[in-house]
């Protein structure tokens, strides 16, 4: 079977879904293409470029608008298909693209921007699915031709068919995360922090902030815990600037990009993070209560994600980083509790590949 898995988007929380899909169907003998519509397409690129900085600039609009997608707005949606459809018009790189990666069986779309034009998609493919990487849905994803709906959660699953969706085109299957994060959890915590070097004993929490380490002030968090009895994991990625200033902080451990994340989630106690909704898929998975930070550049939808890990017990939402004490010693109050929850919350992810190639299987019988 032709796959191929669709992004449009040059965010990590685009790309690991999609690449943890295209590795896992590559491994089963599928025919897998994972394609970034960006490459394919100049005008579908100069506006995402736009978009990312009118998400940065325009905050109001944006959140207008985002709220409109979350009523499932036909004008909105409508408008969306129609300026999709004008710059298919100016540039169309389908054809192209079959001859580059042969004609699918099978469009696998992690990009609610791709599903708008899921029409123009199905004039070269059999069918056209969607792996929903939302916790939380928005009208964006639905459109009549999408042939199957691939839930992370009971709450995407529960309101889609509010959104228009026949229920047996929705599958609950969780959010695709890397293959590696199924694995890390049958290994021994201690053993795994041996092997990166970090406190056999204690309280260890991990702080996350995105690629360019620039999405929470580390120095204000790092400074507020410093007043509690722990050693912090802090990953800049790639800000080595921040890596070298806090290389030899005591009861700190600095980082790049590592690429074995997974590793390190898996060795702390609680995770420090902004919402977004693969971080929070991650997290879950394993079971990790987590302390959210509305991030300097938090979209609307960051904070409905945020709002649902608090609402489920799973972590708690503090709104900058001067309450990141108080969220973690929340967690230690509650963390039995919260992280039974945090693994209740996240229980369907760690199989989502699986259960994403099952259905693509039964849909090929």
């Amino acid at each position: 079977m032709n796959v191929w898995v669709l992004i449009a988007s040059r965010k990590g929380g685009h790309y690991y879904p999609a690449l943890a899909l295209h590795r896992y169907l590559s491994k089963r003998g599928y025919n897998s293409h994972l394609i970034n519509f960006l490459d394919e397409s100049w005008i579908f690129a100069l506006a995402d470029s736009v978009g990312r900085w009118g998400d940065l600039n325009l905050k109001p609009l944006y959140r207008f608008g985002y709220r409109n997608l979350q009523k499932n707005s036909t004008g909105f949606k409508g408008l969306y298909r129609v300026f999709e459809g004008l710059m298919l018009r100016v540039q169309n790189p389908l054809p192209k693209m079959v001859e580059k990666y042969g004609k699918p069986d099978v469009v696998l779309s992690i990009q609610p921007e791709m599903n708008v034009i899921a029409h123009a998609f199905k004039k070269v493919a059999d069918r056209f699915f969607t792996a929903i990487i939302d916790l939380l849905p928005h009208g964006l994803w639905v459109s009549p031709s999408v042939d199957m709906y691939f839930a992370p959660n009971e709450e995407v699953s529960e309101s889609l068919p509010r959104y228009g969706v026949r229920r047996e085109r929705v599958a609950l299957t969780g959010l695709p995360i890397r293959e590696e994060f199924s694995k890390v959890v049958k290994r021994k915590k201690e053993e795994v922090r041996r092997e990166l070097g970090l406190p056999k004993e204690g309280t260890t929490v991990l702080i996350m902030a995105g690629l360019l380490g620039k999405m929470i002030d580390f120095e204000k968090v790092l400074r507020e815990i410093r007043e509690l009895n722990l050693f912090a994991v802090v990953i800049f990625g790639k800000n080595e600037r921040l890596v070298e200033r806090y290389a030899n902080l005591p009861n700190v451990k600095a980082l790049g990009v590592v690429e074995n994340v997974y590793d390190y989630m898996w060795a702390s106690d609680i995770l420090i993070s902004k919402p977004g909704s693969v971080t929070i898929a991650e997290i879950t998975a394993l079971g990790k209560p987590s302390v959210l930070i509305t991030p300097r550049a938090g979209s609307l939808q960051e904070h409905r994600f945020a709002n649902l890990v608090q609402r489920k017990g799973a972590g708690v939402w503090v709104k900058d980083e001067g309450d990141v004490v108080r969220g973690i010693k929340e967690v230690m109050e509650r963390y039995g509790d919260m992280s039974r929850k945090s693994f209740e919350m996240g229980k369907h992810h760690l199989k989502a590949l699986q259960n994403i190639e099952r259905r693509l299987k039964w849909q090929e019988e």
